[in-house]
């Protein structure tokens, strides 16, 4: 419907779809009772509260907006979101039940002008001539529905269910996605499964107010107490808690203790040291761990046998000898169905890795190469020669291909291992065979996975069983670089005796005391701009995203100068203040294998678009804002090389992209540069991990700026990863 009130229209009618959505601004497809498509702007804070999602319907009060690109659009001044109603679920379900062919949304539409509030009724009777002559459709498809309805009737009367309960729109088609027929029963023996959907705070709110729950009704207290854990899950990587840390939450919410937990539930399990764990996090620990004793165990057809001569050819290759560690990592890997290769940056663990495959030249046995980023996949495939791969990529393959390849034989290397989370480890073990040569390469002093857990972390402590081997001969910097024994003194947690910065350095590590952090940032930014005048591979590294963001735009404002006046001609603009300019260092943020992208790819912009220009792809029209041209390219091919790839102005409003210049430290972890620039931002994140990842991103020469007090408290700090709790002990 579209109406005009006072000096503002009026749009009304159903999200077909979401085109763009930033925050709480959106730009939508709206099909109005009269069947016109409008495109429809809301700006930001004029909508708030849940995401708008396809299917649902909105009133907008506002007026008509001519874009050169896309024609008339709406632009709104004020939203409201329409009352649920039986018809508009019924026609949804219609629209996404894949199991009803050939009757869509359009059906639907026109059953619910047809029979209004009697369609359940009408389809209940299940009349196909009347049905077809009525609402002038095709029997066949009458034919298809009324055979669907009958087969879906208790599905259709969970959306009665939901209605009468004042279900939000997204709410209750998840739960219809999820249980089916089964909504009622499900929601009636308890309501907070809702809690899948909304965290704890919003479900609770909504349950009391549709059922009759006490407030230490057993069902809230698991309820509360799972979302206690799970929260600390997510956003400190912790997977159990103490009994006293889980009650002290559980007395500021509910006044109760663990003690209050049901044992009769299945949500919250108490595990071999007596600490608490919501049940997702407990099933995936206890996977893993029974995952590798079988690979283990397993009886292989294959023999695990180590090739001294080999071994010899591969060595008289090398302008240098491996040393006894070297030649130890190689045979334990070779001969143990799972092994632990260890070590700092530099010690040699690529030259080690070189010597495993080698072992494996003329074998049918595959090598899979698996690194948790794009940047370290990419290393790997150049120091080796093998191709390598995210271990995200690989998991989709798998997916992909339905499992067909079960990899039986393999030789798995999983690189860069400190990194890869609980999800991460518990989702590749499930994608692989038993009888397999499992080999985990890392360093357990860099910093924890971003996501839960500590697998690396665990596996290398002594009372685990699995054979390792810890290399401690540094190799990548020279014997004159005061690069290994800075990061030596940071892993025995001492300050670093580092050299005061005085001019550019060839190698070494040197330190500058700046304790005005705008002084700080703008010393960085110029040192930043010398070294790139030299051409060299140079990277800032921060802690903090806010720092990185305004070192970003003062680097940008030195190496990549744009004036003013050529702020709209020549450039476009993020809403939270980044500017992109043809010539900028960019980072693509996550994995896009369709591009061929992964995340932390790194790019140059190649030419920006400040009027987006409209293509079509895939039959979609999408607006283009910039055209990248991107050095680690993984194709589906898996080619790599440069290559050129446009951002959508949707992936740029995601800030899938960002400005390069400056990075965090978890964003470099994998990568290695010539020089790096590090900048101590904060007291809170710089721990002792966090310090002697940084120093060690850079193969020759090293640069700290900011306040020594920073510096040694965090060469100092006892690493975060070593504080995480987790459930599970390899031993």
């Amino acid at each position: 419907m579209i109406s005009v009130d006072s000096e503002l229209e009026t749009v009304q009618g159903e999200i077909t779809s979401v085109l763009h959505q930033h925050k709480d601004s959106y730009v939508v497809r709206l099909r109005t009772d009269e069947e016109k498509i409008v495109t429809v702007l809301i700006g930001y804070g004029i909508l708030t509260g849940p995401r708008l999602y396809e299917g649902e319907s909105i009133c907008a009060k506002g007026g008509y907006e001519y874009s050169f690109s896309h024609g008339d659009q709406f632009q709104c001044e004020s939203v409201r979101r329409m009352p649920l109603s039986e018809a508009h679920l019924i026609v949804q379900w219609l629209a996404k039940n894949k199991d009803i062919h050939g009757v869509g949304a359009q059906t639907g539409k026109k059953l619910i002008a047809t029979f209004k509030n009697k369609l359940v009724e009408v389809l209940n009777k299940g009349d196909i001539e009347k049905i077809s002559k009525d609402a002038e459709i095709a029997p066949a498809k009458i034919l298809t529905l009324v055979m669907a309805w009958k087969m879906y009737k208790g599905e259709v009367a969970s959306v009665d269910y939901l209605i009468d309960l004042k279900f939000p729109y997204q709410l209750a088609m998840n739960c219809i996605g999820a249980w089916g027929d089964k909504v009622e029963s499900m929601l009636n023996f308890n309501p907070y499964y809702l809690s899948a959907f909304w965290g704890f705070s919003k479900v609770d709110n909504f349950v009391c107010t549709r059922w009759n729950i006490e407030n230490h009704d057993p069902r809230r207290v698991t309820a509360f107490a799972e979302d206690v854990l799970l929260s600390r899950y997510k956003y400190a990587g912790n997977t159990a808690m103490t009994a006293n840390d889980l009650s002290l939450k559980m007395r500021e919410g509910l006044g109760l203790d663990v003690t209050a937990i049901p044992n009769e539930q299945d949500i919250i399990t108490i595990n071999e040291h007596g600490d608490y764990q919501a049940a997702g996090p407990f099933v995936m620990e206890q996977y893993v761990r029974r995952r590798l004793e079988a690979i283990r165990d397993v009886k292989c057809k294959f023999k695990r046998k180590f090739d001294q001569k080999k071994l010899a050819e591969y060595e008289s290759s090398l302008p240098f000898k491996l040393n006894p560690k070297q030649k130890d990592a190689v045979k334990c890997s070779v001969t143990n169905p799972v092994s632990i290769i260890r070590g700092g940056a530099g010690t040699g663990k690529t030259t080690v890795l070189e010597a495993i495959l080698a072992q494996y030249s003329g074998t049918q046995r595959q090598v899979i190469l698996l690194a948790p980023t794009g940047r370290a996949a990419l290393r790997m495939t150049e120091a080796t020669g093998y191709d390598a791969k995210t271990i995200a990529k690989f998991i989709s393959e798998v997916l992909k291909n339905e499992g067909a390849d079960t990899f039986h034989g393999s030789v798995v290397v999983v690189d860069e291992t400190s990194m890869v989370d609980l999800p991460t480890i518990y989702s590749l073990l499930s994608k692989l065979p038993n009888d397999i040569n499992l080999i985990f390469v890392g360093d357990e002093r860099q910093l924890a996975p971003v996501g839960p857990g500590l697998f690396f972390h665990l596996i290398v402590k002594d009372k685990c069983w699995i054979p390792q081997v810890k290399l401690n001969k540094t190799m990548r910097q020279d014997s004159t670089s005061g690069i290994p024994a800075v990061a030596d003194s940071i892993l025995a947690y001492k300050a670093p005796n580092m050299a005061p910065m005085k001019k550019l350095m060839n190698k070494g590590c040197a330190f500058r005391e700046i304790s005005d952090a705008e002084t700080c940032f703008e010393n960085a930014a110029k040192l930043y701009a010398k070294l790139r005048s030299r051409d060299e591979d140079v990277q800032l590294i921060l802690a903090t995203r806010a720092g990185v963001a305004k070192l970003n735009n003062l680097a940008q404002h030195l190496v990549n100068p744009l004036h003013k006046e050529k702020y709209k001609t020549h450039s476009v603009e993020h809403a939270n203040g980044s500017r992109f300019i043809a010539g900028d260092k960019v980072v693509y943020n996550e994995n896009d294998y369709r591009k061929g992208l992964t995340n932390g790819a790194l790019g140059t912009v190649v030419e920006v678009y400040p009027e987006p220009q409209l293509s079509t792809v895939e039959g979609v029209e999408v607006t283009h804002v910039m055209r990248v041209r991107f050095d680690d390219l993984v194709t589906d091919e898996i080619d790599r090389g440069t290559a050129d790839i446009y951002i959508t102005d949707d992936e740029f409003s995601d800030e899938k992209l960002s400005l390069a210049y400056a990075i965090t430290c978890h964003k470099s972890q994998g990568s290695q540069y010539n020089s790096v620039i590090i900048i101590l931002d904060s007291e809170r994140l710089a721990e002792n991990s966090w310090i002697y990842t940084a120093i060690t991103r850079a193969k020759n020469a090293c640069y700290v700026l900011g306040k020594e007090i920073r510096l040694i408290k965090a060469s100092t700090t006892q690493s975060k990863a070593a504080q995480r709790l987790t459930g599970i002990m390899y031993e």
